[in-house]
């Protein structure tokens, strides 16, 4: 396998030029839409951006063998377009978590892929303490001393913390960390103690990019979306129309699938994320009805590495 430059095309949906609100393409249900699914009866969510008519659209799934599967449709996003970047939330108050009130039920989709595999793996119930945070909720972290810096990764969508674990608790997620290059850290005393886990795959590329200023203007834009975050609940089975084409793979690690798919230009037109897959051989199942008509190449990576690529035609 080939090793990527780290940033590479996972960050479209970072620097991608001028964004527009989501919009829901004729062509495609609402809500429903399995883009991707495995045999596997394992937890994993996935998340689908493409463009129509140059403007993002989102979706996102989840598959818990526990407690159901869940489809998000468009309207459960969050997008932005301040900075010249186009960046997407996505509401994650699903049943299985417990929030405390105050924390935004919304976090960077990517993040999202690690951070619920990561609770699941723990097989409880789990509060959610804290998540995005609006930067004059940093201000007064800062104040108060809980931390030492202006602009964190929890401004945008890429941390969220974790209370009320054991040990073992701790020991099992903390082991699912590394190859997923999250970071973990428990701080906090007494009745403060808990668990924070950021996304590093995104948070080492955003970081250097954006100043105390620009990470307050683009936050701030995010946070102040009127977009309720309803809690989540099943939803029936997928639309089993649409035509699936088989890939099979073998993780070496816990890792996320990409599929990456690219005009005869070289432009992005879609990408999907799918995880957590533990050691071992696996098969997905994808659907690119997404596409508009043309021939396209598509790009499989897992975590960091190249594995394939394959000609489409819609």
């Amino acid at each position: 396998m080939k090793r990527l430059i780290p940033f590479y095309i996972l960050f479209l949906t970072l620097f991608s030029g001028v964004c527009y609100p989501n919009e829901a393409p004729g062509n495609i249900v609402n809500s429903g839409y399995e883009f991707v699914r495995t045999d596997d009866t394992l937890f994993y969510s996935a998340h689908l951006l493409y463009y129509n008519n140059g403007k993002p659209v989102n979706y996102f799934l989840v598959n818990n063998p526990s407690a159901g599967k869940y489809f998000l449709s468009p309207e459960n996003f969050i997008m932005s377009g301040r900075l010249g970047t186009c960046y997407p939330l996505v509401n994650f108050d699903y049943p299985f978590l417990t929030f405390k009130d105050n924390v935004s039920r919304f976090i960077h989709p990517n993040f999202a892929i690690k951070f619920l595999y990561l609770i699941e793996k723990i097989g409880a119930t789990q509060t959610v303490s804290d998540a995005m945070r609006k930067s004059n909720e940093q201000l007064l972290y800062k104040r108060r001393g809980w931390t030492d810096v202006e602009s964190s990764p929890h401004m945008y969508g890429l941390a969220a913390d974790m209370v009320y674990y054991s040990a073992g608790d701790r020991s099992t997620v903390m082991s699912g960390c590394a190859p997923l290059d999250v970071r973990f850290l428990e701080h906090g005393s007494r009745g403060n103690r808990h668990i924070h886990l950021q996304d590093n795959e995104i948070w080492k590329h955003v970081k250097p990019v954006f100043d105390t200023l620009d990470c307050k203007i683009l936050n701030d834009s995010l946070c102040n979306k009127v977009i309720p975050a309803e809690k989540l609940k099943p939803s029936s089975a997928g639309n089993m129309s649409f035509d699936y084409k088989k890939y099979g793979f073998s993780a070496p690690v816990e890792g996320v699938l990409k599929l990456v798919f690219t005009d005869r230009f070289g432009n992005n037109a879609g990408e999907i994320r799918m995880g957590v897959f533990e050691p071992g051989w696996h098969e997905i199942f994808y659907n690119y009805d997404f596409l508009n008509e043309g021939a396209y190449t598509l790009r499989i990576y897992y975590n960091y590495d190249f594995l394939t690529s394959v000609p489409v035609f819609k």
